[in-house]
Parts: structure tokens; C-alpha cells; sequence
């Protein structure tokens, strides 16, 4: 029989005025749950127990090992956080968090007029975002097909990123185009089909444009060699790179891009069509793998210059191949 079911309707008498720390100071009513009765009132009685349980206990290095119900009341004057862990206060975040860096769009529940960038009043539109925008933001599009204009990062907006964000495709229709400033850029767009990618890196110094998990065409018009292109896990459907330097990391190159200056590099990446390189580019491929196709590159003469082919020392990608082209063996310290 539980202890309560006990003590229910019986009275405790001559308990010691002293204690231990192990002696019975209360019983349970186990009907209501409450305080049935004082065990000594020279230790502690009813009302003081009851202040006890209603006051607010001040401990460390306890720990919680279930759910705090609050009962609709909210936890007050939080100190400022230190670790990950730590729980924050509204003004802290207001104070702290800088609500421009992250904006979130929606074709389907956005809306340009009365919406905020926040995820319950999202933009509709990724330019109405990217007007919103400030050096750094992110901006998080949901899942949807985006038929507005062409989307321009332009110059004044740098180090941005646009993310795929939820369950879904993010399909842009129109593409998206970007223009760098004078000094360092940066670019980040992933998890996005952007259908067609138009780069124009001439003004900066130097920087990195990077792209990951999406799909469509690169066109690259500068040859500024100090800005990396970085292309990884991305679907490649043509397009021109004038120059500069790029890299090409697990893709699948459905149709592979005009590369006419420059160096570009392809690492574990396979290949339905050979590569057009033209003029003076250097085409650097390691564990790259072709599908469907004898050979991986067309080299074409222009203006007396030669395309360089650089390729690992295990495979033999020409497949046969004896056009116009640099055939260059690499050693273990240009790989």
C-alpha cells in the first residue's frame, strides 16, 4: 500500500523537535493532493511548509529531468547568454540580432506590400529581398516556381547569399544575374535551379562566387583571375566562361560550358558532352569520368593560341583525341 494511502485520515503524533534531515516532515492528502495536516509544530508547520513550496527556490547544479509547464506565465529578467545553450530575452534578440541579415520569400504566401522578410510575412519576390538587402544578408526562398524578371544582384548588395530553403525545388525562371563592385566580392547561391547564371567579376579586386546543389547554365564575361568561381554538386547546362579562374567539383555536366581563357579545373565530375576550349584556357581534369563519350575535349586554334589540357597521371582522357590542343601530364605537386 502506498505511503499516502497510509497516512490518509491518521494523524502522526510525537515526532522530535530536532531533526536529522531524514525524519517526516508532511503528509499527502492523497485525495486532493495537498497539505492534509502539521506534523510538529515546533519544527515546521502547515503555513510554513506552504510558504516553502510557494516560494522561489534559488539552486545550482541541478538538473532538470522533465518539462517545465509554465502554465501560460513567462520566464523573466534572463541574464545575457554565454554558451549555445543558454536561453535569451526578446529585447536581446532585438538589441542583438540584426533582422535585415535574414529574409525569407515566398511566391506562394508572399507578399510585396505588407510583408516584412519575416518567415510570417515573407516577401513574394526574390528582388523585392534582395532591395531589402544589406552587405551580408541571406535570403531564404521557399520552395515555389519564381517567374518574375531576371533577378539582379546588383553592386551595392555584396556578400550575399540566396538559399534554396524547405522541402521543394526553388525554380527561377528568368535567371539570375550579378554584378560585382570595386574592391573584394562574394556571391553564394545554393539549392537552387537558377536556369541561367550571368557573372560579370570585372570591377572587383578579387573574391569568390560560389555555387552548390543547383542547376543551369554559367555565363562568366570577365577574366579577372584573382575571383574564383566555385561550382560544386551542381547540374551544368552550357553557357561561356570568358576567363578567370574556376573550379568544377562533383558535377554532371549535361552540356559543358565554352571556356575561352583562363583556368578552370574539374575534380570528380562526369561528362555527356566534351568540353569546348578555345584560345589560351587551361583545362585541368582529375578523376573526372566521361558518359557516353569517347574523348572529353574539343581544342580549337584561335588567334594562333593553343588550349592546354593538364590531366592526372591514371587516366587517359583523350580517349584518341589528336586535335589542336597542349596535352600536359600533371605531377603530384600541380594536382
Amino acid at each position: 500500500m502506498p505511503l499516502s494511502d497510509k497516512l490518509k485520515r491518521r494523524i502522526i503524533v510525537a515526532l522530535a523537535d530536532t531533526k536529522t534531515g531524514k525524519e517526516l516532515i508532511a503528509a499527502i492528502d492523497n485525495s486532493t493532493g495537498g497539505l492534509w495536516g502539521s506534523i510538529s509544530g515546533n519544527i515546521l508547520d502547515q503555513s510554513d511548509l506552504q510558504s516553502v513550496l510557494d516560494s522561489k527556490i534559488s539552486r545550482t547544479g541541478d538538473t532538470m529531468l522533465g518539462n517545465l509547464n509554465m502554465n501560460g506565465n513567462a520566464i523573466t529578467n534572463l541574464t545575457n547568454p554565454i554558451s549555445p545553450q543558454d536561453a535569451v530575452t526578446k529585447s536581446w534578440i532585438e538589441v542583438n540580432i540584426d533582422r535585415t541579415q535574414l529574409i525569407y520569400v515566398s511566391d506562394a504566401d508572399g507578399n510585396n506590400a505588407t510583408g516584412n522578410g519575416s518567415l510570417l510575412k515573407p516577401y513574394k519576390t526574390i528582388a523585392a529581398a534582395i532591395a531589402a538587402a544589406t552587405t551580408g544578408t541571406a535570403i531564404l526562398v521557399l520552395p515555389g516556381l519564381y517567374t518574375e524578371p531576371t533577378v539582379n544582384v546588383p553592386p551595392t548588395v555584396n556578400n550575399l547569399s540566396l538559399i534554396g530553403f524547405g522541402t521543394g525545388a526553388v525554380e527561377i525562371s528568368n535567371g539570375i544575374s550579378h554584378t560585382a563592385s570595386a574592391g573584394p566580392t562574394s556571391l553564394l547561391i545554393q539549392s537552387l535551379n537558377f536556369n541561367t547564371l550571368t557573372l560579370n567579376e570585372g570591377a572587383a579586386t578579387d573574391g569568390v562566387i560560389r555555387i552548390k546543389d543547383g542547376l543551369g547554365s554559367i555565363s562568366r564575361t570577365d577574366t579577372v583571375a584573382n575571383v574564383l568561381l566555385s561550382v560544386v554538386e551542381t547540374n551544368i547546362v552550357g553557357g561561356t566562361l570568358a576567363g578567370g579562374t574556376n573550379t568544377f567539383s562533383e558535377c554532371l555536366l549535361i552540356s559543358s560550358p565554352t571556356i575561352n581563357s583562363g583556368l578552370t579545373v574539374y575534380e570528380n565530375s562526369k561528362f555527356v558532352q566534351p568540353i569546348e576550349a578555345r584560345s589560351t584556357a587551361t583545362i585541368r581534369m582529375l578523376s573526372c569520368e566521361p558518359f557516353g563519350i569517347s574523348n572529353f575535349i574539343n581544342g580549337t586554334i584561335v588567334s594562333g593560341s593553343t588550349p592546354t589540357w593538364e590531366i592526372d597521371d591514371t587516366t587517359d582522357y583523350l580517349g584518341g583525341y589528336t586535335g589542336d590542343i597542349v596535352k600536359v601530364i600533371l605531377s603530384n605537386a600541380l594536382r
